[in-house]
């Protein structure tokens, strides 16, 4: 199920559809999830933090860094807390 949102100015799409990919969870008092617009394919990480979520178009490059992260949620975590830090 794609969900549209306004985004951004990092839009990759004049409506772009955000489809989800993976949970990443919680790191450094955020939490991540990324997907996929459904119209070009670009990646998007989601980034929450109340009150508000940006939207980060990321390298596919990136995207696949952090999805072979996932089996291990320590070095996810360090990864995605360098990413929001810079």
């Amino acid at each position: 199920m794609a969900m549209s949102e306004p985004l951004s100015p990092y839009r990759c799409c004049e409506r772009m559809e955000w489809t989800p990919v993976a949970d990443f969870g919680h790191a450094a008092g955020f939490d991540f999830d990324l997907g996929r617009c459904a119209a070009c394919g670009a990646y998007i990480m989601a980034v929450f933090h109340e009150p508000s979520t940006t939207y980060n178009i990321i390298p596919d490059k990136l995207a696949q860094h952090f999805l072979s992260l996932k089996a291990d949620p320590r070095e996810l975590k360090l990864a995605l807390k360098k990413w929001v830090d810079t």
